[in-house]
């Protein structure tokens, strides 16, 4: 979720949002325990996530995505939390993370996790 300041120091997104939805557990540096999690979407900069935790602003957390299609090998990424807020009047919270660090394997997931998405819509409206 790479962003951008606009002229009233508003924050302007830089990549595309698309819509992905995948377990995943997430762990701050400060605590032991994982927390599970459901992503809502994803691009090139971060991803926005459900789960029962509210984040501090620029707290850095791990989190870990649970695909079925890649159990044998499980990518952490390091992120960085952006805005965390309540999900739907709902005992849940919306959190918007964004990627740190991110390795030459973790590029190319994000990218091949986007277009698997970006195929999925193409289907959608193509049909």
């Amino acid at each position: 979720m790479m962003l951008s300041l606009r002229k009233n120091n508003s924050e302007k997104r830089q990549f595309k949002r698309y819509p992905f939805n995948c377990y995943i557990r997430t762990q701050s540096m400060r605590d032991a325990d994982w927390i599970d999690a459901f992503t809502e979407n994803l691009s090139f900069g971060g991803l926005v996530f459900v789960s029962q935790d509210k984040y501090e602003h620029k707290r850095i957390i791990d989190l870990q995505f649970h695909d079925v299609d890649i159990l044998e090998d499980l990518h952490c990424f390091k992120t960085e939390v952006m805005w965390s807020k309540p999900y739907r009047n709902s005992d849940y919270f919306l959190t918007g993370v964004k990627f740190e660090d991110l390795q030459l394997d973790q590029q190319v997931y994000v990218r091949n996790t986007i277009m698997n998405c970006y195929e999925a819509i193409q289907l959608i409206y193509d049909n």
